[in-house]
């Protein structure tokens, strides 16, 4: 059997089996490669068994570039399920070796999406590639989260970010602002601020980075670390009115 990911283009996977998972990945992609070894070893020990209740196949989307195109791929690495070549599911949380076995074993829908922390009413200034460089230069103290949707110490971190970014709301000089790195050509951005994983703070000052946070992630932390700045603009001002 072949599954048709294109109008031009089939990939023939084994004939016995109508249920298939494919990783679209990017072959320039740190989360790709983290994933590789777990995708490797559950397609050794599925695709070798004539019993296997699916089959794995991956494809690198920077080659095949349509194919990512019409299947919408934003982010890096997506999996989607395929049952007699229609694609029926995109499973994020599939990343691990037991859990791409567990589920095939028994698949099953998705729960619902959640809500993005972009689509919830915050403070917190959502940037992107485009926008990314500007919005910064704006402001003297700027926070930024670096996430991916999936990390659950992200998702940890987003009600005490959130919190942090509406007490300073007020405040034209400060921003708390978060980057989806999972998310087109933020990616690259991620890469160019030195994210190595999630979630990574890093503190700006004017648009020029200048270190990275790795105190407390609840709102105390935050919080705390945005007031330290703020007393230091303030001894300064004190300084410079006292020399006059």
């Amino acid at each position: 059997m072949c599954v048709c990911v294109s109008k031009s283009m089939c990939v023939c996977v084994h004939l016995y089996n109508p249920m298939h998972l494919f990783d679209f990945c990017c072959s320039g992609c740190g989360h790709c490669k983290k994933m590789k070894p777990e995708y490797d070893e559950a397609a050794e020990f599925l695709n070798k068994d004539p019993d296997s209740p699916g089959v794995l196949a991956a494809l690198d989307t920077t080659i095949h570039k349509s194919v990512g195109e019409r299947f919408k791929i934003s982010g890096f690495p997506t999996v989607k399920y395929f049952e007699k070549g229609e694609d029926k599911y995109t499973l994020p949380q599939l990343r691990t070796k037991d859990k791409i076995i567990e589920w095939l074993q028994n698949p099953q829908a998705p729960p619902p999406p959640e809500q993005s922390w972009e689509d919830r009413p915050s403070s917190v200034s959502h940037l992107g590639a485009e926008d990314f460089r500007e919005a910064l230069k704006k402001k003297k103290h700027a926070l930024v989260m670096f996430y991916a949707p999936w990390c659950p110490h992200c998702k940890n971190a987003v009600p005490h970010f959130s919190t942090a970014a509406d007490l300073f709301k007020e405040d034209r000089k400060i921003a708390y602002a978060a980057v989806d790195c999972t998310k087109g050509q933020n990616h690259e951005l991620c890469k160019q601020e030195s994210v190595e994983g999630y979630p990574t703070f890093n503190y700006y000052n004017y648009g020029k980075f200048h270190e990275k946070y790795n105190g407390d992630r609840g709102e105390a932390g935050f919080i705390g670390f945005m007031r330290s700045l703020r007393g230091r603009d303030q001894e300064k001002v004190g300084k410079r009115k006292e020399e006059l």
